[in-house]
């Protein structure tokens, strides 16, 4: 799949772009944020796309906002950054004060209640559909699937915190993967 060939955009699309992002995304923006970023607008390919969100899940904060800020800064620098920072942001807080003002209102009624249970579900279901989606573009499932597994066992099994899997894990996958590409005779400029 081939990317947007441009190597900016303007803060107005992107802050366009992740406003209705936002807007559209209740209960959870990440898979339509694939579907904007990748299939829709192109300015990213699969592989970009999971780099990029790789990253911004381990830093602190919301990771779609970590994620856009990081593409607005690729595509227009800061004033990208501020705009797909405020993209995210403005409409969906008004948006928020909104429901938050009718459900301090309206949060004993027991019809208010079973949508909440259902709109969790819907977003549950988005978030496995675009996880299935990335797994299944991965270049060797193998190695996903014991990535995934090791993960699973650590926070599942053996409650540790995602932090100390994280400090754990990414220096053993480095460690993994130099090994193999250097078994492979891929060195990818590494000395």
């Amino acid at each position: 799949m081939q990317t947007n060939t441009l190597k900016t955009l303007s803060p107005a699309t992107i802050f366009w772009e992740f406003t209705l992002l936002s807007v559209m995304g209740f209960g959870g923006v990440m898979p339509l944020a694939y579907h904007y970023i990748v299939e829709r607008n192109k300015w990213l390919n699969d592989k970009e796309f999971v780099e990029i969100l790789g990253v911004s899940q381990i830093l602190p904060g919301g990771n779609i906002i970590n994620l856009g800020v990081m593409l607005g800064w690729k595509f227009a620098r800061l004033k990208g950054a501020i705009a797909a920072f405020l993209g995210l942001l403005l409409i969906p807080s008004f948006i928020l004060f909104g429901c938050a003002f009718l459900y301090n209102r309206y949060s004993n009624n027991v019809i208010v209640n079973h949508a909440f249970i259902g709109m969790s579900a819907v977003a549950a279901g988005l978030i496995l559909s675009t996880s299935i989606k990335l797994f299944m573009k991965q270049g060797n499932r193998i190695k996903a699937m014991i990535y995934i597994s090791i993960i699973f066992t650590l926070l599942i099994i053996f409650h540790l915190h995602l932090s100390l899997i994280l400090i754990i894990l990414i220096p053993l996958t480095i460690i993994f993967n130099l090994i193999m590409n250097k078994k492979r005779g891929l060195n990818h400029g590494i000395k």
